[in-house]
């Protein structure tokens, strides 16, 4: 059986008794193996961390939930708030480190997978104007790029139920 003394950084080895030709490649191997053993449990360690924090702090994948919205026209002068479905949750993100201008970056949001449109009539409308308020309800949800024909892309806008007018719900 080898015995091997611990290696002490910023000592001589030229000093220091041999224990054998290979005692020095034996500990570098016990060595990195147990570094990588560390890094390795670090890595995992980090992993879970990160999945209870996100659970911790309630982030669900993307999914369907119900929302208030407004519906309103201009010449309808009531403001109809009514429920429906949009999408919402978590959607795995990354960055890369090195940006260049070749590369595309792009970020992925929830939204829609499946749409169905839903029609109400507003009241009060003037004669001429169609009464007619269509709004979407998300049947069901992924992680993709923002579609400006149908998402809200901004950082920041009003609120889905704000009214510019008088309010009813329904």
């Amino acid at each position: 059986m080898i015995h091997v003394k611990p290696f002490k950084w910023g000592a001589s080895l030229r000093n220091k008794p041999s224990y054998g030709p290979d005692s020095w490649l034996l500990y570098f191997k016990f060595t990195l193996n147990s570094l990588l053993s560390r890094m390795f449990r670090s890595q995992v360690t980090l992993t879970l961390l990160g999945f209870y924090l996100s659970a911790v702090q309630g982030r669900r994948l993307c999914h369907p939930t119900n929302a208030t919205i407004s519906a309103e026209k201009d010449d309808c002068p009531i403001c109809v708030t009514l429920t429906t479905t949009v999408c919402t949750g978590y959607c795995l993100t990354r960055d890369p480190v090195f940006k260049n201008a070749l590369s595309s970056v792009y970020q992925n949001i929830c939204t829609y997978n499946e749409i169905r449109y839903d029609t109400i009539k507003l009241p009060d409308c003037l004669p001429g104007t169609d009464p007619f308020f269509t709004y979407p309800v998300a049947v069901s949800c992924k992680c993709n790029q923002c579609k400006m024909d149908y998402s809200d892309c901004t950082v920041q806008s009003i609120g889905p139920d704000f009214c510019s007018n008088s309010l009813i719900s329904i």
